[in-house]
């Protein structure tokens, strides 16, 4: 889906470059010509000095040429353009609820809320780090044991060197977190690009033929190659590179600076924990190390009646020795450079602080720079008014030691935030406006748990930052959120009436594989159009039927599985009073896979199961004999419709589960992504439109 959007970003590219190009060629208002200091009495041989600026086709703003232009079309309107804000926010707030109530987090979130109200007054903390965090002394074992089988596996290149980087050697490590290491070459950080190349693609070789890693995919197209790998032994997922030297030292300092106050610990590891916890941290999000570098921002700020904690990073440089890696000076002084923090500053108010902090800070108008400590505005970093020489003197530095031309900072992004170090560097460049919307909703509702008059307690309102805060952004996009934070184990009666049978509905088991959607108003719509109705319960069981009837076609069409009805006889009674309520249960059994290698996208000239059917088709010849995709399947599929039609849940498990567990690439798991995958893209309106031609032509 990655690789299509982006295939769809470039498509928009071309044509707006061809476009503007035409109405430039035309004299179209896209390009205004200002002409300056023209004397209209002056003969036709005066020159007129002119100026030609392109007009962004959505706002007033001009630029010196069209690259620019479409650049910063593409950067600030492409969102705004094809969706609204407020129905993508919604589509993003249903993606994490649905996440949010998977039985993992669902256990996991019981065990930390009994937890967190039975332990000691002012152990709140430490009772959330023990259910999030990774334990240090198994975490040292762990490590240890992957650098014994790496050196063995590498012992062939001689001189090789693995340093520990990130979460893992700061002690910010969760409980999710894989492992980063940079393997330094024998002649130490100065190495050729062609020598690193070489070494990189000898040991991809190596960790591809080993027996201790497995699932080794070398990504060489990135800012940082590196190669992903899987330890087999311990279970843990590793990020290789080769040519960054300075996650060493970023990582150091984060560690020097956490050991310096454990309030600075404590701090960081609570807001990882949220962030993760509402998913602000990933793809087209901010990373770890982004976060780390706000609250180091956050840190270097006075507050109310407070002085700054932290110094910038330009104090911490000052008369000190250079410590230059490719050509960035890593060098800093802790001690003596930083005060004592004040005894009555305490973790819980550095937390609220910095909600309140950048819940109303401007991130469109201002460059966060660590290094200074401040805020830069923008406009005039832009322009060249804001004196930076440091700035300038590494930009020349690090494009001789590369031997490459100057890279300034990426200062065309939503967010715009500074290495500490590496100042052409925007560690907040992947954080798109939505997210950047989303992070401020967050950020907001975070802010109003600390003005809420009900909660008096730091247990109530570390359990609302955490569980509540996804709850009350759902109810501010219009989303019915199913179950209250304190009731989110517990299924109501009406829904345990429902239940087929209690293994496939139960929370406990561990192979259950769920997912739950509602209709969006687009769908409704479409119901109504076609189907005259008023009642607004007969549209909801109508979007029920539909998706029902969907389910089945796609599983039996498209994935070719078979289904058996398997719905106790207790409920038939019921269910031919009320045949698309309650709950539906079918055997499922294959013995092809039908789901490899499935793409999802939509073409504008194909129906969205007419180009999965021929891909069925497709795949039906070409792998029916094929042994390398023959599996055997047999599981159970459970629908619940829910809350009087208005949402569906989709559950399978394993047939057989005694002694059975879904690893990370069981068939059944393979197949449920794929089937969920083609349910997020199947399109109600595209197939009610398409049955209601063929009945007209029949």
């Amino acid at each position: 889906n990655s690789l299509v959007c982006k295939e769809r970003h470039v498509y928009y590219f071309t044509l707006r470059f061809f476009f503007t190009l035409l109405n430039v060629m035309s004299n179209s208002p896209t390009k205004t010509a200002i002409t300056e200091s023209i004397n209209t009495n002056s003969n036709d041989n005066d020159d007129a000095t002119k100026k030609s600026d392109f007009k962004c086709t959505l706002c007033p703003q001009k630029f010196s040429n069209i690259h620019e232009c479409l650049k910063h079309e593409l950067l600030q309107h492409d969102i705004k353009r094809t969706k609204r804000p407020q129905k993508t926010l919604r589509t993003k707030v249903t993606a994490i609820l649905a996440k949010s109530r998977t039985d993992e987090q669902q256990s996991l979130k019981k065990e930390l809320l009994n937890g967190l109200h039975n332990c000691e007054p002012g152990q709140e903390l430490r009772s959330i780090f023990k259910h999030h965090r990774m334990n240090d002394g198994n975490l040292i074992l762990v490590y240890e044991r992957i650098e014994t089988c790496l050196e063995k596996e590498l012992q062939p290149l001689r001189g090789l060197k693995v340093h520990p980087f990130g979460s893992i050697a700061t002690g910010l490590a969760l409980r999710d977190s894989d492992i980063d290491l940079y393997i330094e070459h024998a002649n130490g950080f100065q190495t050729t690009v062609n020598l690193t190349h070489r070494t990189f693609n000898r040991i991809n070789n190596i960790l591809q033929r080993s027996n201790c890693f497995s699932e080794v995919i070398p990504i060489r197209q990135a800012r940082v190659p590196i190669i992903k790998c899987k330890h087999n032994p311990t279970g843990f997922s590793l990020d290789i590179n080769l040519s960054c030297p300075s996650s060493v030292s970023n990582t150091k300092f984060v560690h020097d600076l956490l050991q310096f106050d454990n309030r600075i610990h404590e701090l960081i590891t609570f807001l990882k924990i949220w962030a993760k916890q509402l998913q602000l941290i990933g793809r087209g999000n901010m990373t770890s190390y982004c976060l780390i570098t706000l609250v180091l921002f956050y840190l270097q700020q006075p507050q109310s009646n407070q002085r700054a904690v932290l110094p910038s990073v330009k104090d911490l440089q000052a008369n000190i020795p250079d410590n230059l890696i490719m050509g960035v000076n890593y060098a800093y002084q802790l001690q003596e450079r930083i005060s004592p923090l004040p005894r009555d500053l305490t973790t819980a108010r550095l937390i609220e602080g910095f909600y309140k902090f950048y819940s109303s800070f401007e991130f469109e108008n201002f460059l966060i720079s660590p290094f200074l400590g401040i805020a830069i505005p923008l406009i005039d970093f832009k322009k060249g008014l804001f004196s930076f020489p440091a700035y300038n003197n590494q930009l020349r530095a690090v494009a001789i030691v590369n031997n490459e031309p100057l890279q300034p900072i990426q200062v065309d992004r939503c967010v715009c935030i500074q290495d500490a170090f590496a100042l052409s560097h925007n560690v907040g460049k992947s954080i798109s406006q939505l997210n950047l919307e989303y992070f401020r909703k967050c950020l907001s509702l975070a802010c109003d748990v600390y003005e809420d008059v009900d909660i008096s307690t730091d247990a109530q309102r570390y359990e609302a930052l955490l569980y509540r805060i996804i709850d009350r952004l759902a109810q501010s996009v219009n989303i019915n959120v199913p179950f209250s934070s304190q009731k989110a184990d517990k299924p109501s009666p009406a829904d345990a009436s429902n239940n087929s049978t209690g293994t496939v509905r139960s929370n406990n088991n561990p192979n259950k594989l769920s997912y739950r959607f509602a209709p969006s108003r687009s769908e409704l719509r479409t119901i109504v159009a076609l189907n005259e109705e008023d009642n607004s319960k007969t549209i909801y069981k109508l979007w029920a039927k539909y998706y029902l009837e969907a389910i089945t076609e796609i599983i039996t069409e498209i994935f070719c599985l078979d289904m058996q009805s398997a719905t106790p006889t207790q409920y038939d009674k019921q269910q031919r009073l009320d045949e698309y309520t309650g709950s539906h249960t079918w055997l499922l059994s294959g013995s092809v896979d039908q789901w490899s290698g499935r793409m999802h996208q939509r073409c504008h000239d194909k129906t969205f199961m007419e180009l999965q059917l021929e891909q069925t088709k497709k795949f039906t010849s070409e792998r029916r004999q094929n042994a390398a995709f023959a599996v055997q399947l047999n599981a159970i599929l459970t629908v619940n419709i829910l809350n009087n039609c208005t949402a569906i849940e989709v559950v399978v498990t394993p047939r057989v589960t005694k002694g059975h567990a879904l690893i990370k690439n069981d068939p059944l798991r393979k197949f449920f992504a794929s089937f969920r995958a083609s349910m997020q893209n199947f399109n109600l309106k595209e197939k009610l439109n398409t049955n209601a031609s063929n009945k007209s032509i029949e």
